[in-house]
Order: C-alpha cells, then structure tokens, then sequence
C-alpha cells in the first residue's frame, strides 16, 4: 500500500486503513466517546488509545515498514481517521 505525505505532518491513510481503524475502534467506541473527563476516564481513553495504535500498526494492512522515512502511526493520527 502506498502512503503518501500530504505534508509533513499529515499521513494519508488508504480506504483499507480507514476501515482497519473503524474495525479496531468498534469495540472500544462506548469508552473513546465517553464525555467523562476525570483522570480515571482520561487514563482509561489514552491506553485505548495506545493499544489501538500498536495493534495498527502491527496489522499487515498498514504502510510498508520497511521504509525508513515513514513513522509509526500513533494515537492522534489514528482519532483523526477515526
């Protein structure tokens, strides 16, 4: 799959991807919508948040990781396909 930068800041993500990160979101989508801000809830949304990444970009479906200019994708990448 071929990722292009838009800028150097932005990736753009494949129609694939996109649906990866709906897939992976689904079953957390209760918490990550949650409108609680305490610190318990915080921490809860911002470990979701790391295991979505990881387990994304581990997936098969993402961009080549054999080249060396890409970065991983993290969370904030991840909430705005999502």
């Amino acid at each position: 799959m071929d990722v292009t930068m838009q800028s150097p800041s932005r990736i753009t993500f494949t129609e694939t991807e996109r649906q990866l990160v709906r897939e992976l979101v689904a079953p957390v989508i209760n918490l990550l919508d949650s409108k609680k801000t305490d610190a318990t809830s915080s921490h809860r949304k911002q470990e979701a948040w790391k295991r979505l990444a990881k387990e994304y970009n581990a997936s098969v479906l993402t961009h080549n990781k054999n080249l060396d200019h890409q970065l991983e994708i993290d969370k904030v990448e991840l909430s705005y396909q999502w």
